[in-house]
Formats: structure tokens, C-alpha cells, sequence
């Protein structure tokens, strides 16, 4: 049984949101965070874009958390735009302490050094750290409920982390508020776009059988995604379902 799979995988739970991605591509929102070190939690929110690595033999438990629809593109897309695997933590390891240690020093001398050009480089490269990280066993928050002691290492996950020159790296635990107030919807970011053409594309999963007609409306409306009409017919044998994922693989 093969514990990776040759795709990555981005689930949501809605079909709209899957068209929409077909259609235009994938673009960055924000995602809240909480990292557990030795005594202390810390909550920030960054940009990402988030897949997971699990093959479809074995996804049945994430499509409950994540949502039965989604997209497989190739790991050759992903490193072509500099996807990383995330890092997991353990709560009370040196590396997890160590990185929050960095943290609280930018924190507390980041006014004083706006100035410094060394400085707000180690302060980028922070925050692109903070951007791939996560705790390896921690409480996993989905709309509805809530899962304690849920081992995130399961999930595989590889993050897509941009760097942004018009909008705030980094919300802190201080500013989740502002940031929920100024993106009351996702995507949030729409001035970076990864656009997919057929070549990217290695699956589509849709919920249901009566969802396929949607989709395959949509497929014929999205022209950015194929040259000709033998590929449409391609891109039409990469249409799976749920039900057929918890049912065969």
C-alpha cells in the first residue's frame, strides 16, 4: 500500500468553490493558526494555500473533516511553484522552542529596527517559517466541531506560501478580528493566482453522482484548462466521486 500518493490533493466542501477553481485557479487566503510550545499557545493567522498527501486508498476519514469535493494536481505543479511539505512540531520539542524563541525576539524589537535591513530579513524569513509549520498532535476546529488530540501528521499536508508586498504578512493573535473584518469571505488574497492547465490537473472528485452534470457544464465553460476537445474528453475520465472512493479504494 503506498503511504504518498504521485497528486496532492486540495478538498473543500463546497462544488462552487471547486469550479471556481477550475475556472480561474487557486489563489491564497489566510489561515488561522495555534502552535502549543512548552507553556505557552500562540494563534496568528498567514497566507496559504493548503493540500494534503494522502493517497486516495486511504482519504476516506479526511473527506469528513475537509469536504467531498477537490482537486488533484501534479507534484511537478506544486514544486514548479514552490510548494513545501508542512514541518510538524512536537509541543515540547528544541526546534518548536527554538522558533518561538526567534518570535519573541522580533516581537519585541521590531519597532525599533524598521530601520535595519538585517533585521526585517531574519523577520521575513520568520514568517515564512511560520507559515509552514504546525503542531504534530493538537485540537483540530472545523465548523460544527471540535477534535482534541487529533494528530495532524496524518494529514500530509503541503502549503503553498506566498510572500506578500501589498498586504500584512502575518496576523497576530491581537488582529484575528480586523482580519476576519476586512475578509469576511474567501479567497482572500486575489492579486496572486496559480492557474492550472490540462496538464496539471490528475483528478477531480465531486461528491455524488448528480453532481457530475454540474461539473461537466462547468468543465466545457472552462477553456483556459484545455486546447482541444480531446482533452476535454481526458479531463471528463478524471471526474471521480466520493461515494466511489469510500465504496472501491
Amino acid at each position: 500500500m503506498n503511504i504518498s500518493s504521485n497528486s496532492l490533493f486540495h478538498y473543500t466542501q463546497r462544488l462552487e468553490t471547486l469550479v471556481s477553481i477550475l475556472k480561474n485557479g487557486f489563489y491564497p487566503s489566510f489561515s488561522k493558526e495555534m502552535i502549543i510550545t512548552n507553556g505557552a499557545i500562540h494563534f496568528y493567522a498567514v497566507p496559504i494555500i493548503s493540500f494534503c498527501d494522502i493517497p486516495l486508498s486511504q482519504v476516506t476519514e479526511h473527506l469528513k473533516k475537509y469536504g467531498n469535493y477537490g482537486i488533484g494536481i501534479t507534484k511537478e505543479f506544486a514544486i514548479k511553484h514552490g510548494f513545501n511539505p508542512v514541518l510538524y512540531l512536537e509541543n515540547l520539542s528544541a526546534v518548536n522552542e527554538g522558533i518561538f524563541k526567534i518570535h519573541r525576539y522580533v516581537l519585541s524589537n521590531y519597532e525599533s529596527m524598521l530601520d535595519d535591513e538585517g533585521f526585517q530579513n531574519c523577520n521575513i524569513g520568520l514568517l515564512q517559517v511560520l507559515q509552514i509549520i504546525k503542531n504534530h498532535t493538537g485540537i483540530l476546529d472545523r465548523p460544527g466541531r471540535q477534535t482534541g488530540k487529533y494528530e495532524f501528521y496524518k494529514e500530509k499536508e503541503w502549503r503553498f506560501t506566498p510572500i506578500l508586498t501589498d498586504e500584512k504578512q502575518m496576523y497576530t493573535s491581537d488582529e484575528l478580528d480586523i482580519l476576519e473584518e476586512k475578509y469576511p469571505s474567501k479567497p482572500h488574497i486575489t492579486s496572486i493566482c496559480l492557474p492550472l492547465s490540462f496538464e496539471d490537473v490528475s483528478y477531480i472528485l465531486v461528491e455524488s453522482d448528480t453532481d457530475i452534470p454540474i461539473l461537466v457544464t462547468a468543465l466545457n465553460e472552462a477553456t483556459n484548462l484545455y486546447k482541444d476537445d480531446d482533452q476535454l474528453k481526458i479531463l471528463l475520465t478524471k471526474i471521480f466521486t466520493a461515494d466511489q472512493i469510500k465504496d472501491d479504494f
